[in-house]
């Protein structure tokens, strides 16, 4: 199959084997398997235990900028720069469905009961497909002005959140119709998330802030700011309780969810992280080093700090001065971010 995992210590493990940018990341419910979409057109399937490679997807024609799993594990959605979303059988590695668009699909997951298929595109259209009858014409949820980079189903799915170039968060009901703008991000959103009870989503923006609102009311509740440079993911972890924001400036970051307030700084990568993702206590992260890693939520939480880090970074000094220089000539442009 090529590729493989490299076990750089016991609560951490590298996925390699994509020859350009990983631009999305998903665990699979039970935590045993990872997805990765990449600028070299593949999606790929890891044992998140080992970081041995299952199957590679492919099928699309660009760049895979994201993927999800399904409920039970058995399917994965990715959208592609070829302006398709694709539903895989995870074990055959077949394309089982094929979701035509406009332009390119940002963004694709499934609803909690796995028949339908929430979709951003970049014709700033978000939309749901009935995976019962795919080629029917889907749900439209109009009213961002520029492309849709996030779409999330809440947890109890009565509502809806997409994340759009003109700077806003949407909400929807569970039937596409509009409840509320989030406005507040000095610029694009790439990202959002609910937190587990739905109360509260988080968004990651150009701005280099991620913001907490509040569901129900539209206030904006933290702003999550240190960033040196654009927040490209967010995510909960499962019991509310964490934050992880993923950026351009090659770091990750953990916040306390209640207060706001910085828990760690990390830097697992030695280029941007373009998307970042939670299972129970691991964190998984794809960079544009062509990397996925996976990582203990409570070892991470507890290491201690690269205190240069940002001293270095600021100063236009290679943070990891002893570390071989990549080669990113050619996998520049990761497609990660545009309209």
């Amino acid at each position: 199959m090529g590729g493989g995992a490299s076990s750089e210590a016991s609560s951490e493990v590298s996925l390699v084997g994509h020859s350009g940018p990983i631009l999305a990341v998903a665990f699979s419910a039970s935590g045993e398997v990872v997805a990765t979409g990449s600028k070299d057109c593949t999606a790929r399937l890891y044992d998140a235990a080992s970081g041995a490679l299952k199957i590679t997807l492919s099928g699309h024609g660009e760049s895979v900028l994201s993927c999800a799993f399904s409920g039970d594990g058995g399917r994965v959605v990715t959208g592609g720069g070829d302006a398709a979303a694709r539903v895989w059988d995870a074990a055959s590695g077949e394309t089982a469905v094929e979701l035509e668009h406009p332009a390119a699909v940002r963004a694709a997951v499934f609803s909690k009961d796995d028949r339908r298929v929430l979709t951003g595109c970049a014709d700033g259209v978000a939309r749901i497909f009935d995976l019962a009858a795919p080629a029917a014409p889907p749900t439209r949820l109009e009213g961002h002005a520029g492309a849709v980079y996030d779409v999330r189903f809440a947890p109890d799915e009565a509502a809806i959140a997409t994340a759009g170039h003109d700077a806003t968060v949407r909400l929807w009901d569970a039937t596409g119709a509009a409840i509320r703008t989030l406005t507040g991000h000095g610029s694009c959103v790439y990202a959002v998330a609910f937190a587990p009870r739905g109360a509260r989503v988080v968004s990651g923006s150009e701005d280099r802030t991620a913001r907490v609102w509040d569901v129900a009311t539209g206030a904006a509740l933290l702003t999550l700011a240190g960033h040196l440079g654009d927040v490209s993911s967010v995510a909960y972890s499962g019991d509310g309780a964490v934050i992880l924001t993923g950026s351009e400036d090659r770091t990750l970051r953990l916040w306390d969810a209640e207060s706001g307030a910085l828990r760690r700084t990390c830097a697992k990568h030695r280029a941007e992280v373009n998307a970042a993702a939670f299972s129970a206590d691991r964190i998984v992260t794809g960079s544009k080093d062509r990397t996925a890693r996976i990582v203990d939520l409570q070892a991470t939480l507890d290491e201690k700090p690269r205190r240069s880090f940002f001293r270095r970074k600021e100063a236009g000094v290679d943070p990891f001065p002893d570390e071989p220089e990549l080669d990113l000539d050619g996998s520049g442009d990761d497609e990660s971010h545009g309209s």
